[in-house]
């Protein structure tokens, strides 16, 4: 008896049915009828359709399209023949242009009697796994021409050995055909002096998960041998990473063996030369090392051959330099010159090197020949005889630098001493004058031996200047340090300074607090009086004389600032230089040899501290800034402390 296709009445029920059926991940759908009109469609064959009503429409007017392909042929099949069909592959327009494509099945549905009523169909899009397909066909026929067309032999072989595919290039390289190599093993055409090296390098590479690399001779059909250069890599399962398959890239390299071993002969030709004799490939791996290159890079030859000559020769200093020499010999060009080069235990000497590219018959670059020679007793000698004619010329200099001082301290003390000398002998002229004429008045008198006490106390000072400085320069510079109030200090100067300044406002800030240094206070009384001094007499015009003093852990900060002639751009080293003084005072009024700033600065440096200016330019005055150090070793006693 025959069995009947299940009906939406059987099998559990309706209910059951329609839910299975709506539930179902696959698209699904019933059609009846010769015109094959939807009676029923599942969310999932809904989705492809979005916005259109399919139940109670024809398959035609849904898709018409599909008629073209057979698809409604096979539809009545199902009808003629009661049979399951299948449709594999077929392209639908769908709405809004998107082309997929759908493999079907159509299952008969019958009635009570047996009858063909219906189609159930099951739809499932296949269009990702068709183009997926469709690429990995494109990629193989473009590989297939790569390798069908290439200069180079691309094989493919079994885990053993074997050839499993061979490109046409076999033909111009070996002599062989294609066919004869499939099934052979590669290792019944290899030179027997090269197999140990090959079944290494066989067992390397199915171990490894990149490529490698091994030169070797192969027999050609001719029997002849020839150099092959091989570069393999082993194709593994992307599941389970399992070896698979060895693929080889093969390509002729005799001619270039050939110009390796001239390389060579030309080196060999050089060994009885006393020079370092190095042949190295394009890559610079070592390929000759003569005897003379084992003594001066202490490298033997069996431990240089096949590695890389910058890590034998080249230190982490001179790399770049090297790179760009390697760069410049693989352009064409030769390279001659000093080079600073590194032995084996590190240490280095001056080499002059010739590097030259070596060329086949053809023109074809194929390696590199340096010759070097150590100059190391060449070069000491010449450094020699420069630091000679250096130390002349600085002798040279420093004559001519001192007598330069010299004219220009007797020209400046010559001058500076002569004005009080002068003023005070004018004043002693005149008082004696007056007492001789028995004319004495006491007013008069006073002020005759007022301006003799001034030019006596300028006089001192210049000549306390002078002093200071053959101190400062013999290095006898006498220091007595102990812990002072700066912020004290600060303020009695300023005081005294106040009392004596006609012109100009003395302002002080930041002395209300104690500022302890270690300092000695005569000294930097002198600076300070000297900073002052300058205030005033660089402004001219009068105005204010600001003085600023900070302290901190960090040290103690005092500034002067004055509002009179400024620096002119530049002007800032000269003026702390013996007898230097800045453009825009040499030709003003101002009295002083030009050692006053230089004395300050010494003395702030002998402290540990700076004196350093800072100006707006010339007319808008300057700001001296003096630091110390907070504290320091005060002196023992009554020991006195020299500064050179």
């Amino acid at each position: 008896m025959k069995k009947e296709e299940p009906r939406l009445e059987d099998a559990g029920g309706r209910e059951k049915y329609e839910d299975a059926f709506s539930a179902s991940l696959s698209a699904l759908c019933i059609m009846r009828g010769g015109e094959h009109r939807y009676e029923a469609v599942n969310p999932a064959f809904k989705a492809f359709f979005p916005g259109v009503e399919l139940v109670g429409k024809t398959v035609r007017e849904v898709i018409p399209d599909v008629y073209e392909q057979g698809f409604g042929a096979l539809l009545d099949a199902v009808y003629t023949t009661g049979a399951p069909q299948y449709g594999r592959e077929i392209r639908l327009e769908l709405p809004g242009g998107d082309a997929r494509y759908f493999d079907f099945v159509y299952v008969p549905m019958r009635d009570e009697r047996g009858v063909v009523s219906g189609i159930y169909v099951e739809a499932h899009d296949v269009t990702e796994q068709l183009l997926t397909r469709h690429a990995l066909e494109e990629s193989e026929r473009h590989h297939r021409l790569i390798a069908e067309h290439s200069s180079d032999m691309i094989s493919r072989h079994t885990l053993e050995g074997d050839y499993l595919y061979a490109s046409p290039a076999c033909r111009v390289l070996l002599g062989y055909e294609p066919e004869e190599l499939v099934g052979r093993s590669a290792y019944d055409y290899f030179h027997p002096e090269d197999l140990a090296q090959l079944r290494s390098a066989h067992s390397e590479i199915l171990e490894r998960p990149d490529t490698d690399t091994v030169s070797y001779r192969i027999r050609r059909r001719d029997g002849s041998y020839t150099w092959f250069e091989t570069t393999s890599r082993t194709v593994r399962e992307p599941t389970t990473g399992n070896a698979k398959e060895i693929i080889a890239v093969s390509r002729d390299i005799t001619e270039r063996k050939r110009a390796e071993g001239q390389v060579l002969f030309q080196a060999q030709l050089l060994e009885q030369v006393p020079a370092a004799v190095i042949a190295t490939d394009l890559d610079g791996l070592v390929t000759h090392w003569n005897r003379r290159a084992e003594e001066i890079y202490g490298w033997s030859s069996d431990e240089v051959l096949g590695r890389n000559i910058q890590e034998l020769t080249v230190g982490p200093t001179e790399a770049e330099v090297a790179a760009d020499i390697m760069s410049r010999l693989r352009s064409g060009e030769s390279w001659e010159g000093e080079f600073l080069a590194t032995r084996r235990d590190g240490s280095r000497f001056p080499a002059y090197v010739v590097d030259s590219l070596v060329h086949d018959a053809q023109g074809r670059p194929l390696g590199i020949v340096g010759v070097s020679v150590d100059i190391t007793e060449g070069v000491q000698a010449r450094e020699e005889r420069e630091r000679l004619l250096a130390a002349e010329q600085a002798a040279r200099s420093e004559a001519e630098d001192a007598l330069r001082v010299r004219d220009e301290f007797l020209s400046i003390a010559s001058h500076e001493l002569r004005n009080p000398v002068a003023a005070a002998k004018g004043s002693a002229q005149l008082l004696l004058r007056s007492l001789r004429r028995g004319r004495s008045d006491p007013e008069r008198t006073e002020r005759q031996l007022g301006a003799i006490i001034d030019a006596t106390n300028r006089l001192a000072v210049l000549i306390d200047d002078l002093l200071d400085v053959s101190r400062l320069q013999s290095g006898q510079f006498p220091m007595r340090k102990r812990q002072v109030d700066l912020a004290a200090l600060v303020r009695e100067e300023v005081e005294s300074a106040s009392a004596t300044a006609r012109e100009h406002r003395m302002v002080v800030e930041g002395v209300s607090n104690p500022c302890m240094v270690t300092v000695d206070p005569d000294r930097i009384r002198q600076v300070l009086v000297n900073l002052l001094d300058n205030g005033a007499k660089y402004s001219p015009g009068g105005g204010e004389v600001r003085v600023v003093l900070s302290c901190d852990e960090q040290g103690a900060t005092l500034q002067v600032q004055d509002q009179g002639i400024g620096l002119p751009e530049g002007a800032e080293g000269r003026i702390f230089e013996p007898f230097g003084r800045a453009p825009n005072a040499a030709g003003s009024n101002v009295q002083g040899m030009g050692l006053g700033l230089y004395i300050c600065r010494r003395i702030a440096e002998a402290h540990g501290g700076s004196l350093r200016p800072r100006s707006g330019g010339e007319g808008r005055g300057t700001v001296m800034t003096l630091r110390l150090p907070v504290s320091g070793e005060p002196d023992r006693g009554d020991e006195e402390q020299s500064s050179g």
